[in-house]
């Protein structure tokens, strides 16, 4: 959402902070999640995310350390996904990302005109950290965060070092 904000909105943005963020077309559809594009499967699929076993292993892949994934976590995920309209909600958020978590228009990435600060898990394995060298590349005044030992939820996993590099990168904005 912010980057997309960033792209439709260049005049009301001072800096913009992309962690982990999808944008880019996926080079790889995620097997069994596909399915999610339809509603029906998709509502099947994601009926069995509201059980712990389930929930654990889908969290596997988006934290390095899987110690983090406490059974207060999976419990509250769990829970989150036997609210009414959770299974709507998770076919129409793929949706408006095009079904790969990318942009309407990814060639507009490189007309980012403000100061962006990326953050990766250098092990993300939802959305690999090629991705966040593309968006270096492509984004002029962009400064790029690999940070060790974090997954795709590198704010959870390292927040420390997360922490420290918004704040720093925040410092040097003009306000």
């Amino acid at each position: 959402m912010a980057l997309q904000f960033s792209l439709d909105y260049p005049d009301r943005i001072k800096g913009l902070i992309l962690i982990a963020s999808g944008g880019y077309p996926a080079k790889s559809k995620p097997g069994i999640l596909s399915l999610n594009r339809y509603e029906i499967p998709g509502a099947i699929i994601m009926s069995f995310s509201s059980y712990p076993f389930v929930m654990r292993s889908t969290l596997k892949s988006m934290y390095y350390d899987p110690s983090a994934i406490s059974d207060e976590v999976v419990q509250e995920l769990c829970a989150i996904y036997r609210t009414p309209n959770s299974r709507q909600a998770m076919y129409w958020m793929p949706r408006a990302l095009n079904w790969d978590f990318a942009i309407a228009d990814p060639k507009r990435i490189p007309t980012i005109s403000a100061p962006t600060l990326i953050i990766w898990g250098r092990e993300d394995m939802v959305v690999h950290p090629d991705t966040a060298l593309r968006f270096h590349q492509d984004i002029d005044h962009s400064t790029l965060v690999l940070i060790n030992e974090a997954g795709h939820m590198v704010h959870e996993g390292q927040p420390e070092q997360v922490n420290r590099a918004i704040l720093d990168f925040s410092s040097r904005i003009q306000y």
